[in-house]
């Protein structure tokens, strides 16, 4: 990775961490979803209670697709606007797209835990996952909460935790007072 660190709810949301990661970095866009590898690892370790999806070349654009879609509909909840009807047709299509159910499995070493079963495929699920997470998000009592970054150049949300948090990491805020101390220092 380069350097980024989690934002204030992206372990409770996985459409959170989804939409965060794209977002700018020191050198421009920094996209963590840009391969079929990074998609199965992404995926891999923030579902780990499901079977891993293995992803393919051409699912990497329904996933920047899908990603596109989610974050129009958790940026226009702050914006305080209605989202593009054609980014709520998607998110819903994708979250019926693998309807699941849980399973129940037992083993003598580790007890109870369930499992996931799917009608569609793993890569349907995971998706359908994300999609099914930010109509949570969104229409939760998290939403009320969700926020987009302050800090210029920044992209990224977060789930406002404190009342007075208004950038999505120490890294944010820090530039932002550097910035604003040199403006105050050049001005003197």
């Amino acid at each position: 990775m380069d350097g980024w660190t989690d934002v204030p709810g992206e372990g409770a949301s996985i459409a959170l961490a989804f939409v965060n990661s794209l977002h700018n970095g020191p050198f421009g866009e920094v996209d963590h979803l840009s391969t079929a590898r990074e998609l199965d690892d992404w995926f891999a370790s923030r579902l780990a209670a499901r079977p891993s999806p293995k992803f393919s070349a051409p699912d990497i654009a329904r996933v920047h697709e899908l990603r596109l879609a989610v974050r129009e509909v958790l940026v226009a909840l702050p914006d305080g606007r209605r989202p593009r009807r054609s980014a709520l047709h998607l998110l819903n299509e994708v979250a019926r797209s693998a309807p699941r159910s849980a399973q129940l499995a037992w083993s003598d070493d580790t007890g109870p835990h369930r499992g996931w079963n799917s009608a569609g495929s793993r890569v349907d699920a995971a998706l359908a996952a994300v999609a099914t997470d930010a109509i949570e998000l969104v229409t939760g009592e998290r939403g009320e909460l969700l926020r987009t970054c302050e800090a210029h150049g920044c992209v990224r949300l977060f789930v406002r935790e404190h009342a007075r948090r208004q950038w999505c990491s120490n890294g944010c805020g820090d530039r932002v007072r550097a910035l604003r101390h040199y403006q105050r220092r050049s001005h003197q």
